[in-house]
């Protein structure tokens, strides 16, 4: 308050994405860990790479699907290596990300692929047949790609790359539409700019006093703003690293935790609720680095804030926000007493 206004220092995502990925600070540093139990999948990625592969892929979308700054470029994908690959080097270029839950009906992911006139669609290889199915009825879709472990190709539709000079990028540029659920009606298209990612990142970093030595985990779902926002940009923003999971298991969180480092997790309070069902011994883990949960995203119970608490020796960062502001609007205080951190909580 009475200072001059917050300013970032870059013009362009594609500025911030470089004095990241190019600092000579984090050249041996991990960004992305990522973990399919399922599949006993694990890959690892340092931020020199990490910039590497999404710069690799920016090239394919700009010369292969013919994309340009301002386009739409909708995900059919869910928690994966390449999904955050997809994000970023959008972003890079300018893109508009429309992220499209894979569990979505038919008719609604037709639905949010019209409304949103997507240019382009990446899809997980499961998913190609059902979405071409749609393809009479997008008149703006001119792209398929499929996604694979081993990287993209387009499937159908291949437009020439443009020639045109796109307009100078900016961080006001419109950065991801994120569709609500459409209890009360169809769903609406929250637009995001590149700027309210950046500054919704740089507030949580600052407000839990995150940096270069936090590691988060992402157990939530990155087709919805808590776990892109929170668990991947604010780690790269503060040059830190995030551990992806393909789901949430109970199984696996504490062994996770402890084996990854992990500094914090966002959840919502079903997920707390599951590890209370599970009521593993932490007691053998190593978790002296873990400070706590940040949780939000839905109704959270004094009973069940209160039981986990007193059951796990880690704090609950209870926050508010919706997806017109990013992702958290506001948290907890940090610094409150025991006993008022319970009250409030």
């Amino acid at each position: 308050m009475g200072g001059p206004p917050f300013a970032f220092p870059w013009s362009t995502f594609a500025e911030f994405f470089r004095t990241r990925v190019e600092d000579p600070g984090v050249r041996d540093k991990v960004f992305l860990i990522y973990h399919d139990d399922d599949r006993k999948v694990c890959r690892t990625y340092t931020y020199p790479e990490f910039g590497a592969q999404v710069l690799k892929l920016s090239l394919f979308l700009r010369e292969r699907c013919g994309l340009t700054r301002g386009d739409h470029l909708a995900t059919v994908l869910f928690n994966h290596d390449q999904t955050v690959m997809v994000y970023f080097a959008a972003w890079v270029l300018g893109l508009v990300v429309v992220p499209i839950n894979v569990a979505e009906t038919t008719e609604k992911k037709r639905y949010i692929l019209e409304h949103s006139e997507a240019k382009v669609v990446c899809c997980w290889h499961e998913y190609v047949e059902e979405l071409e199915s749609l393809r009479n009825d997008l008149p703006s879709l001119q792209s398929i790609v499929q996604v694979t472990d081993e990287g993209f190709s387009v499937i159908q539709g291949a437009p020439s790359p443009s020639t045109s000079l796109s307009p100078c990028a900016s961080l006001h540029d419109h950065a991801l539409i994120v569709y609500t659920s459409g209890t009360t009606g169809p769903p609406k298209g929250v637009i995001l700019t590149a700027y309210n990612l950046l500054i919704d990142a740089e507030a949580i970093a600052h407000w839990h006093g995150f940096g270069m030595d936090d590691r988060l985990m992402c157990v939530l779902p990155i087709h919805h703003v808590n776990g892109t926002v929170v668990t991947l940009i604010t780690p790269f923003y503060c040059q830190g690293s995030t551990v992806l999971n393909r789901k949430f298991k109970t199984a696996t969180f504490w062994s996770r935790v402890h084996a990854e480092g992990v500094t914090c997790v966002s959840v919502v309070p079903t997920l707390l609720e599951y590890l209370l069902e599970d009521n593993e011994d932490v007691s053998t883990y190593k978790l002296d680095r873990f400070g706590g949960f940040i949780c939000g995203a839905g109704p959270l119970l004094v009973d069940t804030a209160a039981r986990f608490e007193d059951r796990f020796p880690f704090p609950i960062r209870h926050g508010y926000g919706l997806s017109e502001t990013t992702c958290y609007s506001c948290f907890l205080p940090n610094d409150l007493s025991p006993r008022h951190h319970r009250h409030w909580l």
